[in-house]
């Protein structure tokens, strides 16, 4: 049984698969800020806001919380 080696990436290509997500932020931090967040206006200036921005960027599972919140809230009004 032979093996094809895998092609190997350049840095930039590389690059490409990897989401900058600075300012950090934990997945818990995330969850405790998911009803501010979902409740802010664009102009809001959380501290956290950019980071939480970060984050949901490059988490999925967080991201899908907060549009299940918000369809949630959608249903309500």
């Amino acid at each position: 049984m032979t093996l094809n080696p895998s092609p190997q990436l350049s840095d930039a290509q590389a690059r490409q698969f990897v989401v900058d997500a600075r300012p950090w932020m934990s997945c818990d931090e995330c969850f405790e800020h998911l009803d501010e967040y979902v409740d802010c206006s664009p102009t809001t200036d959380f501290e956290w806001l950019l980071a939480m921005t970060a984050h949901l960027t490059g988490c999925q599972v967080c991201r899908e919380e907060v549009e299940s919140l918000m369809l949630l809230l959608a249903e309500d009004n």
